[in-house]
């Protein structure tokens, strides 16, 4: 009985010790919270006595990836590395080695981590997009346990195109896992066809500068914003140079000038007339709306040309 103790202390030393000639111990090594595509593992370590000794890790099919040489310091500590690469829901096979000049490399046992199954990094679903009164909101269910940003993008067409415009990226931390969310994508939209989708990252993903997109909703008429009522007849010229004139007899409100982005440019208030100098802004397409003091409301599209 007393020999099997022995030989199995024997191994166990030589699993963590790995040759006669090493002066460090591996005290164990697991990994943190896995990606879709990337892992970080940790090693501790014990009794270090080699200030030139490195370490890495072996990972993947035939442990054919490995991460850049980490010193050890000396005594007791312990290392992380990233490994990137993987494939999502993957059982990763990894093993840690270590040298110093003038021994022979000496590696673990290897142990296997599981990367995240794709609906770990973020996943989102697109319920329904609606105009409101601050522009269009769509709502979602965000599926996560890690912090993500979300970034909404959109198309005025049938479908999402090579240039797609973008919104402002949103930051969330998910508490339960999953939730339904809401968030504004624009807060003006001329009438038209719209596909709209979201692009995301998660801490892993942000690691490697890496974007997941989720499924666009499907094509959305929007009517923009409600045209009605004395706004419905009235002319807004579709080509200015300098100075920009539009009658409204015997109506009162405010005109804002936009960039074709949704930044805000100009703001007045009207009395049966608009005169606003666009001198100053450079050529091209800009958009501008009407708001009467009654709420009607009416957009235009707008090309200043020189």
């Amino acid at each position: 009985m007393k020999s099997k103790i022995l030989l199995f202390v024997s191994f166990i030393s030589f699993l963590f010790s790995f040759s006669a000639n090493a002066s460090v111990n591996i005290v164990g090594f697991f990994s943190g919270t896995p990606g879709q595509d990337s892992l970080r593992v940790y090693v501790n370590y014990s009794a270090c006595n080699d200030t030139d000794r490195v370490g890495w890790v072996k990972y993947g099919l035939n442990f054919a990836n490995f991460t850049p040489n980490q010193k050890f310091q000396l005594g007791n500590g312990q290392m992380s590395f990233l490994l990137t690469g993987l494939a999502a829901g993957t059982e990763i096979p990894v093993r840690i080695c270590h040298w110093r000049p003038g021994e022979n490399v000496a590696c673990t046992a290897n142990d296997t981590f599981a990367t995240a199954d794709p609906p770990f990094i973020t996943t989102i679903d697109l319920i329904s997009g609606s105009m409101t009164d601050s522009g269009l909101v769509i709502y979602f269910g965000l599926n996560t346990t890690a912090p993500a940003i979300l970034q909404p993008f959109w198309d005025a067409s049938d479908s999402i195109g090579v240039n797609p415009q973008y919104g402002n990226v949103v930051n969330y931390a998910a508490t339960s896992g999953t939730e339904m969310k809401y968030f504004l994508v624009q807060n003006y939209f001329l009438p038209d066809t719209y596909s709209v989708a979201i692009r995301f990252q998660n801490d892993s993903l942000m690691q490697i500068g890496q974007w997941g997109y989720s499924d666009p909703l499907p094509p959305m008429i929007l009517s923009g914003i409600v045209e009605a009522g004395p706004l419905a007849g009235v002319f807004i010229p579709s080509v200015v140079n300098d100075l920009l004139v539009i009658d409204l007899p015997h109506l009162r409100g405010e005109f804002a000038l936009f960039g074709m982005q949704g930044n805000y440019l100009r703001q007045v208030r009207f009395a049966n007339r608009v005169e606003v100098d666009v001198s100053q802004y450079p050529p091209g397409i800009y958009i501008c709306r009407l708001i009467t003091e009654e709420g009607y409301q009416k957009s235009h599209k707008l090309l200043i040309a020189r």
